[in-house]
């Protein structure tokens, strides 16, 4: 049972450390700790398992749906570290790590969308140094084009959601 529920994380070593301290049995608390020393677990570390319909804010629909389509057209590892960076510029994602956007993402894909260690090196420069935008490098000029160009187009967006429900009777 303490094995189970550590390898499930629905326990933690120390809960069960605490535990075997707590009990006064001499037996149980070795067979504890031989258990807790024996299981490897993820450090404490829970890996965030939401889907894109928890993340996205705003008309989810119709952002799945721009997602798709710009996952269509770009197929190249960096375009998804600036999509998620134009996205939560624009206030339309939740705050998550690049590896939580990667997997809720694949399934809107018609094509593998690849490994997230490029993007998610290039997602986090990015956070950790915005002003690289301005660079005079190549990389970083194409960057700021593609994440202008999106930014803009969920602007329009937002604008013309603003714009159904103000001709729309309530």
């Amino acid at each position: 049972f303490v094995r189970h529920s550590l390898e499930n994380e629905t326990e933690t070593k120390a809960d069960w450390l605490r535990l075997a301290n707590n009990l006064g049995c001499e037996e149980a608390w070795k067979e504890i700790h031989y258990i807790a020393e024996q299981v490897k677990t993820h450090g404490g570390k829970h890996s965030d398992q939401r889907v894109i319909d928890e993340l996205l804010t705003g008309n989810v629909e119709q952002l799945k749906t721009f997602i798709a389509d710009f996952l269509k057209e770009n197929t190249s590892p960096c375009h998804l570290a600036y999509l998620l960076y134009a996205l939560r510029e624009k206030g339309k994602m939740d705050n998550c790590d690049y590896i939580t956007f990667h997997r809720a993402i694949q399934h809107l894909s018609d094509k593998p969308i690849g490994g997230p260690d490029v993007p998610q090196r290039r997602y986090n420069e990015l956070l950790a140094c915005p002003k690289l935008l301005n660079e005079p490098a190549d990389k970083w000029k194409r960057a700021k084009a593609i994440i202008d160009q999106l930014t803009e187009e969920l602007e329009k967006m937002s604008e013309n959601r603003k714009n159904d429900t103000k001709s729309s009777p309530n």
